[in-house]
């Protein structure tokens, strides 16, 4: 899959590095961000042959922020932005900074995951609003995140536990199959 994915890479770089889409034209970084997402590729491709898997996935995550800082200074956005967002705020809430006793913050963040759970929706294109998949999965992303503000208001921590450990999955069905 990497090896699909750089190429297709180098097939993007050598079409409009010297040639950037009219969305980029005056973006004096275009060039130098399409590099640099180069290198990441190269960096993960190392990273892989040596068996480091999750220091590979780490370092590629680097492409999706670059590629949404190119939006950003050009002013365009697009769904997968919708989805990085809410992904970012999810790696947040799970990552243990904010201990699952932790009921206040943790709260707040299931709010702001709610609020990035309905971004995604009102922003999908109509395909996939239109498919079946996507409802199911956008579904199945929402209850998980119902669950961890129940789990909230039930101050167990056990619970709680419980439903931090849902959202990645629930989250990753959604975004390799429409992020």
């Amino acid at each position: 899959a990497l090896a699909t994915s750089k190429s297709s890479w180098s097939k993007v770089v050598a079409t409009y590095r010297n040639s950037p889409p009219a969305a980029y034209m005056n973006d004096k970084e275009f060039a130098p961000s399409l590099d640099r997402i180069s290198s990441i590729y190269d960096r993960a491709n190392i990273e892989t042959s040596d068996g480091k898997l999750a220091q590979a996935h780490e370092t590629l995550e680097g492409v999706r922020d670059i590629l949404g800082e190119m939006r950003r200074r050009n002013g365009l956005v697009a769904f997968s932005d919708h989805i990085n967002n809410y992904h970012s705020e999810m790696e947040f809430v799970i990552s243990g900074e904010l201990p699952a006793d932790e009921i206040r913050g943790l709260t707040e963040h299931a709010g702001v995951l709610v609020y990035l759970d309905k971004q995604i929706r009102g922003n999908a294109p109509k395909k996939y609003l239109d498919d079946p998949n996507f409802q199911k999965l956008a579904g199945e992303n929402t209850a998980a995140i119902e669950r961890l503000r129940k789990a909230l208001e039930s101050r167990n921590s056990a619970e709680i536990k419980n439903a931090l450990s849902g959202l990645k999955p629930a989250y990753a069905k959604l975004f390799l199959a429409f992020g």
